[in-house]
């Protein structure tokens, strides 16, 4: 019976940890970046009358197990309301779908940061 040797194999492993560890590491910035940059835009976009909307807002960035995840909203109870009505008037300024416009608006700039922060971490 002929045998194989591989050798190598410590060095090609430990490489691959340590891309490995540099996705976990750049992901997660990347989508505190991505969330952070959606937060201020919706919060730039959000009717304004008292301040107490956009004070609301928040972000959030959850290192899962597998991957990490994003959250922005707002927690004032009428922001829902003045979210979806858009024939509502803002004479203070903002406007409604202050959260879904700026994500549309962004959404291939996210989703191109968020793959070269993976593609950056494993050259």
């Amino acid at each position: 019976m002929n045998r194989i040797k591989i050798t190598g194999l410590d060095k090609a492993m430990k490489a691959f940890d340590k891309r490995i560890n540099n996705i976990k590491r750049y992901t997660p910035q990347a989508m505190s970046d991505v969330v952070k940059d959606l937060h201020r835009r919706a919060v730039e976009q959000a009717p304004l009358d008292t301040g107490d909307l956009r004070g609301s807002g928040f972000h959030e960035v959850d290192n899962g197990p597998t991957r990490a995840t994003g959250t922005v909203g707002f927690t004032a109870p009428y922001a829902l309301v003045q979210h979806e009505h858009t024939e509502f008037n803002h004479p203070r300024g903002g406007n409604a779908k202050y959260l879904e416009n700026p994500l549309k608006q962004n959404t291939n700039r996210y989703i191109n940061y968020l793959k070269n922060s993976v593609k950056d971490a494993v050259e």
